[in-house]
């Protein structure tokens, strides 16, 4: 059988709003973009789903911007941890 066939046509169901730490809202928030785009290219994009998107992307943007060091870089907890790090 089609073993891809029903994920790929529910891609909109693995959207997920960012949360916890920086590593984790960067591994919910950066699917979203490759879901978005693909249903995009696709011409499988509706207007909610865009929406929902949208959303959870400016809201794991926003939250992502809580990790960042005055020096530009990035940790997972943010200014409670000594240092950041440029590889986020």
């Amino acid at each position: 059988g089609d073993l891809m066939g029903r994920a790929m046509k529910n891609l909109d169901q693995l959207l997920a709003m960012p949360y916890g730490c920086g590593e984790q809202n960067m591994v919910l928030f950066a699917p979203n973009i490759f879901i978005l785009n693909y249903l995009q290219s696709t011409g499988q994009l509706t207007p909610d789903i865009r929406e929902k998107a949208t959303r959870f992307l400016e809201s794991g943007y926003q939250r992502e911007l809580t990790y960042k060091h005055d020096d530009g870089s990035y940790s997972a907890f943010g200014k409670s941890d000594p240092s950041g790090n440029t590889w986020w």
